[in-house]
């Protein structure tokens, strides 16, 4: 519709709901910078959630409670990696990586991994999530049964987000909708996918509760839990630390770890198929680089030119949420010489920034050199937004970001991946649908480098 319009903006009706859609970095930029644009709209996602009378979490809230909410876990959570370099989070990556790396060298019959071939993208959700619940709820789930238990967490979520789209944002904006098929049967499943999704994180933090200690704070839920009881000790009943808040919270970070890293992983192996050439130029760079008798770590990528160019291409070539989170105007406002009313619904398409052949010259392509000078270097300036930018950044960037540093420059240190024999050649363009986008599961050769 922008090429059709000639506009990198445009304005149009979903259902009843005045819609502004931003296309372009500079209208895109505007809209995530300006605090009159920083609501959010009721959403089926969101509703189904709400059993205690009003929004709670992090994810679909706005004004104080979320930037309070928002604040607080940054703050608890900086020494794993939300925000900036952790050595804590560094020092437990670089367990995991070695744990999954042993897994794949030593184990003959799993879930993930039989018969030389590993389960991709199931593979790196396991780890990813472990970490998240580390840091969050203090506990790190190990062994067969903790795997199991990993998988079947990522499962929910997975299932959770792919049953969102196209269910939830049409009956977001054609309620009546939810009585027609195949609305009405999808609506049943979200529904029991986040009852099981509550009752996990419900377990989690009675869990902490149970086994509190104000003198050993070992993780963000249980800072809040210290505030939760400060709170009750004061007698402040306007608090927003409460256990229903906490519970969706935890509930919050859950969904959003549990399937985006291991989403975006999954799209690059998948390059690694189609572009095998990619997967050597890193394998080489590794090699002229690291120690062979050492992992890669976070001190490595300012060397890493290559490797880091690709992981900025995935980025860009599969948006992983290619309309963001919608957004509300919370007042009438100027944006981009149009007046805007107080309620309008503001979307970003990071998709068509990131595919726009103005900037990119051939996005179609996946072409990792996009992002080197001509010495071969990392580019200063990164035009990409797959984590948005302003009040509504993702916190988890800088955790996404070494997550998958970590994951790609240890894996293909010690290992090859390829296609199996007689295998079908994956194909980029179909994949799960969802509030994010999510590849297909695919088996994959595992082959040990010498």
């Amino acid at each position: 519709m922008c090429d059709y319009y000639r506009s990198k903006v445009l304005g149009l009706y979903l259902g009843p709901f005045p819609t502004v859609v931003a296309s372009d970095e500079k209208s895109i930029k505007e809209l995530l910078m300006r605090p009159e644009f920083q609501g959010r709209i009721d959403q089926v996602v969101s509703l189904l959630r709400v059993d205690y009378g009003e929004e709670r979490g992090i994810i679909f809230t706005e004004g104080d409670l979320w930037q309070q909410q928002k604040r607080f876990f940054l703050r608890h959570m900086r020494d794993y990696g939300f925000g900036k370099r952790s050595p804590n989070l560094e020092a437990e990556l670089t367990a995991e990586i070695q744990d999954l790396i042993t897994f794949l060298r030593e184990e003959k019959d799993h879930p993930l991994y039989r018969n030389g071939e590993a389960r991709i993208p199931t593979l790196f959700a396991l780890g990813n999530l472990n970490l998240l619940l580390q840091a969050l709820t203090g506990e790190r789930f190990k062994g067969r049964e903790g795997k199991e238990f990993l998988s079947q967490v990522h499962e929910d979520t997975l299932n959770f987000q792919h049953y969102s789209e196209p269910c939830a944002s049409t009956l977001t904006f054609v309620p009546w909708a939810k009585y027609l098929p195949p609305f009405s049967g999808h609506l049943t499943d979200l529904t029991a996918l986040n009852d099981n999704l509550a009752k996990y994180a419900k377990d989690s933090m009675y869990k902490r509760m149970s086994n509190f200690n104000e003198d050993k704070i070992s993780c963000a839920v249980d800072a809040y839990i210290k505030e939760m009881k400060t709170a009750q000790e004061n007698g402040d009943t306007e608090t927003h630390f409460t256990e229903d808040q906490l519970k969706l919270v935890i509930q919050d970070f859950t969904f959003t770890s549990s399937n985006t890293v291991s989403g975006q992983l999954g799209f690059l192996w998948q390059q690694f198929i189609l572009n095998p050439e990619v997967q050597t130029k890193i394998q080489e760079e590794i090699d002229t680089v690291v120690d062979r008798d050492e992992l890669p770590n976070l001190n490595h990528r300012k060397d890493l030119h290559y490797t880091e160019a690709t992981i900025r291409e995935i980025l860009r070539y599969k948006t992983l949420v290619p309309l963001a989170v919608p957004h509300r105007s919370t007042e009438d406002a100027d944006f981009m010489g149009y007046h805007i009313e107080k309620g309008t619904i503001m979307i970003t398409n990071l998709y068509k920034m990131h595919m726009n052949p103005e900037v990119w010259g051939d996005p179609e392509n996946f072409r990792p050199e996009r992002f080197l000078d001509q010495k071969g270097h990392l580019k200063k300036k990164d035009q990409t937004l797959p984590f948005g930018i302003g009040k509504r950044l993702c916190p988890g960037e800088t955790f996404a970001r070494q997550n998958m540093f970590m994951y790609v420059t240890g894996l293909l240190q010690n290992f090859t991946f390829s296609l199996p024999k007689g295998a079908k050649i994956p194909d980029d363009s179909d994949y799960l649908p969802g509030i994010n986008v999510h590849p297909k599961h695919m088996w994959l050769q595992v082959t040990p480098r010498k």
